[in-house]
């Protein structure tokens, strides 16, 4: 090999392995995505039920929807016996207050 191969397969590799830790990093970045989007999910299901509630029955009427409005109510009444209704509740609360300020 001369001069110029070496040189040559040396930039090879070293694009290779540049866009094999770039690959890494977007891996990375994206299981981090998915998590902090599962994590949001979780609490609006816990501390937004109601919401649920509301965007199920607002689907168009068939078996599904049926099935779907039924289970966010079973959801939304045992997530308002344990309390958790009330926190959403309050948020809203304090967000509608400082919306309504005036400066």
């Amino acid at each position: 090999m001369n001069q110029k191969q070496t040189e040559s397969l040396e930039e090879t590799e070293a694009a290779e392995a540049a866009r094999r830790e770039e690959d890494a990093t977007t891996a990375s970045n994206i299981r981090r995505g998915l998590g902090a989007m599962l994590i949001a999910v979780v609490f609006l299901a816990l501390l937004n039920s109601n919401g649920f509630t509301t965007y199920a029955r607002d689907l168009p009427g068939n078996a599904f929807s049926d099935w779907l409005v039924s289970a966010a109510d079973q959801w939304n009444e045992l997530m308002d016996a344990a309390g958790l209704t009330s926190v959403a509740d309050d948020i809203r609360e304090v967000f509608l207050s400082l919306k309504d300020t005036e400066w």
